[in-house]
């Protein structure tokens, strides 16, 4: 963690928990999905291994994807882009030679000179154990007067390539689009670039021209007024300034530019504190990259995020639900059953038979044929009369699992019920279920 801060250091450590937290969630609730629903569908026998290979099968297929993408890039490199070394373009082969023994590293990557429309930035490849820088060309010829600007790009670069915490780029995607952490994570790694960067440049000040390329372009950032653009900074303190920053995986470019003027000048410089209005919606705001790929990847992880969180509450309703807290907080929203019902005569006293929609087993009889299922594919698996199925807590049943129980002699699930239960007003009957006849048994009245 060289050179981190200890903002970067503690913003690392709550991303960190939060994806460890959401991976073994989600682990949770593929191994309880697949023991819960496997046999319900009749693929008893696939078991957990079937559910780990077909995880496995997607992993491959976005490895290969990536591997497909990455050697299209070096293909297009090697066909379009140009070779720097000692026989083709010796200068800008000697400055990044420099540029990386003032940061210590060991192995200078391979160099690409690159012309593309769409493109006036540097950026890096991993192939086959090799880094590539590609730089533009656009960028050569715009600091024609100031090449020392190019050690600071060039130093960028590196300071991603060399990052100690790479490996866990992939472990730390689901914190990525979480508000205010994931954009505040993006934020501290991109200041930590820029202050090794700035130490790649022979002379400091080059790293404020190439911050004034990226604000003004390749023309015009030798017009612009570096300290006064750097004083825009004080404008990010207002609200809607401040929402977008903290939304935003990069910081504002002006603040960036009076960090920097203050590292090369060696001097303090103020930082505008951001509206503190502006933590709010930040905070119910996800950081998603808008760009293609990305984007997708970032939406993906976004709707996982969503689908664990109603998951869990709902587990956990039915965790509190089981154990009887819902009923002595809420005694009118414990089950279905429980919801207040005006007193009705019964059907048989009017005459009117009682409409279907409105039978008061109909949540029981549901109950009781998802548990007949899991035993008889139990059955099926083992080839004895189950006494109990494993994690029945797990089931989104309609009442409480307790509330159940299974024959150890013959093929019946049975009803523990109270005395009223399904039919206010009136006693109620036993009612168990036959998985192998796959009939509902009623007992006689309580």
């Amino acid at each position: 963690m060289k050179r981190m801060s200890i903002k970067e250091k503690s913003l690392f450590a709550v991303a960190l928990l939060f994806s460890g937290l959401f991976w073994a969630a989600l682990a949770w609730v593929l191994i309880v999905s697949a023991e819960r629903y496997l046999p319900v569908l009749g693929l008893e026998r696939a078991g957990i291994a079937h559910v780990i290979g077909l995880l496995a099968a997607v992993v491959l297929l976005v490895y290969a994807a990536r591997l497909l993408r990455v050697t299209r890039k070096m293909a297009f490199l090697r066909g379009h882009a140009v070779e720097v070394g000692p026989k083709q373009s010796p200068e800008l082969h000697t400055r990044i030679g420099e540029v990386c023994e003032r940061l210590q590293i060991e192995e200078p990557p391979v160099a690409y000179l690159l012309h593309h429309p769409c493109r006036n930035d540097t950026y890096h490849l991993r192939y086959r154990d090799q880094v590539y820088i590609v730089i533009s060309g656009e960028l050569i010829d715009a600091f024609t007067d100031r090449q020392g600007a190019v050690d600071f790009l060039v130093g960028q670069e590196l300071a991603r390539i060399n990052d100690p915490l790479r490996r866990w780029k992939f472990v730390l995607l689901p914190a990525g689009v979480l508000p205010l952490i994931g954009a505040a994570y993006a934020r501290a790694k991109v200041q930590r670039y820029d202050r090794i960067a700035i130490e790649a440049c022979k002379t400091k000040v080059d790293a404020a021209f190439a911050l004034a390329m990226a604000a003004a372009g390749l023309q015009r950032w030798k017009a612009l007024n570096i300290p006064q653009f750097a004083a825009q900074g004080a404008e990010t303190r207002k609200l809607r300034m401040a929402f977008f920053e903290l939304v935003s995986p990069e910081p504002w470019l002006c603040k960036r530019m009076a960090r920097l003027r203050a590292i090369a000048t060696n001097s303090d410089t103020f930082i505008p504190r951001r509206q503190p209005l502006a933590y709010l919606p930040a905070a119910l705001t996800p950081c998603v990259d808008m760009r293609a790929l990305k984007g997708v990847r970032d939406f993906s992880f976004l709707l996982l995020w969503v689908a664990l969180i109603s998951f869990w509450g709902t587990f956990g309703y039915q965790q509190l639900v089981q154990q009887g807290y819902v009923t002595l907080l809420f005694p009118k929203l414990d089950t279905p059953s429980a919801i207040a019902q005006p007193e009705q005569p019964p059907a048989e006293a009017t005459g009117e038979p009682l409409p279907p929609a409105r039978d008061k087993y109909m949540h029981l009889h549901a109950d009781l044929k998802t548990l007949g299922r899991l035993a008889h594919a139990r059955h099926q698996k083992h080839g004895d009369i189950p006494c109990e199925i494993d994690h029945i807590e797990a089931l989104q049943l309609n009442y409480r699992s307790s509330r159940y129980a299974f024959s150890c002699d013959e093929p019946i699930v049975y009803t523990l019920v109270e005395r009223g239960e399904f039919e206010p007003g009136r006693a109620a009957h036993l009612h168990s279920y036959n998985w192998k006849t796959d009939t509902i048994l009623k007992g006689p009245a309580q």
